[in-house]
């Protein structure tokens, strides 16, 4: 199958969008200019992108996961990382419980052609962070947790959801650490020059009324 991706015009001319799995096995990235890209794969399949139609099929898909909660929501990412929200209190028993409704859940997802895994935790955040850095490198795609600082443990910066000061954080040698419930981002280095001090970032995790799924999704259109 050749690699497919999206592009779309920028400042700095026509750029890589978003990518099929194919596409970054490849060794391309979303932001790389076309002509490099179609330089490393001749085969590169080309669409345009279309944000503002993405949004809108978003926000489609979250209508139509009200069939497994009445509370949901559209989580966008960057592209080709959206995912949908549902807050899923009283609802797992309907479907044979939480394993049965992330495992239906995530398959009819991918049998409408999305790639696609989650998690279930107790906030909304930890099931966010968890979609999306933990659950990808699962067999099944899907985790379930009610151990929140457990849970916490492995989670990288980026699971903060501080968007690109993630990446800022990390230059600067942070990590997270887990503490009775908390999480700070604390440095892994000594600061350059005189100063004495250091700088702690903290974050309590954000609390849900119940039990929260996140599924992180993408359309293989390749």
């Amino acid at each position: 199958m050749a690699p497919f991706a999206l592009s779309h015009t920028t400042t700095g001319g026509e750029r890589l969008y978003a990518l099929d799995a194919e596409a970054a096995r490849c060794g391309l990235q979303v932001g790389q200019s076309v002509s490099d890209a179609k330089a490393l794969e001749p085969m590169l399949q080309l669409r345009p992108a279309d944000p503002a139609g993405d949004i809108r099929r978003l926000a489609a898909l979250a209508r139509g996961c009200g069939r497994w909660s009445p509370w949901t929501a559209p989580d966008p990412g960057r592209p080709g990382e959206d995912g949908v929200l549902l807050e899923i209190t009283g609802c797992a028993h309907l479907f044979g419980g939480e394993d049965a409704l992330l495992a239906e859940t995530l398959g009819a997802l991918r049998r409408q052609g999305h790639s696609a895994h989650g998690a279930i935790a107790p906030t909304i955040g930890l099931a966010w962070g968890l979609a999306r850095h933990v659950a990808p490198g699962r067999p099944t795609g899907q985790v379930i947790t009610d151990d929140i600082t457990t849970a916490m443990a492995p989670l990288p910066v980026a699971a903060l959801r501080i968007g690109d000061t993630a990446a800022t954080l990390r230059r600067f040698g942070l990590k997270p650490a887990v503490s009775d419930g908390r999480w700070s981002t604390v440095s892994t280095r000594r600061p350059a020059g005189p100063a004495k001090s250091s700088t702690r970032c903290n974050r309590s995790p954000r609390f849900a009324p119940a039990p929260a799924m996140s599924m992180p999704c993408s359309c293989s259109t390749g």
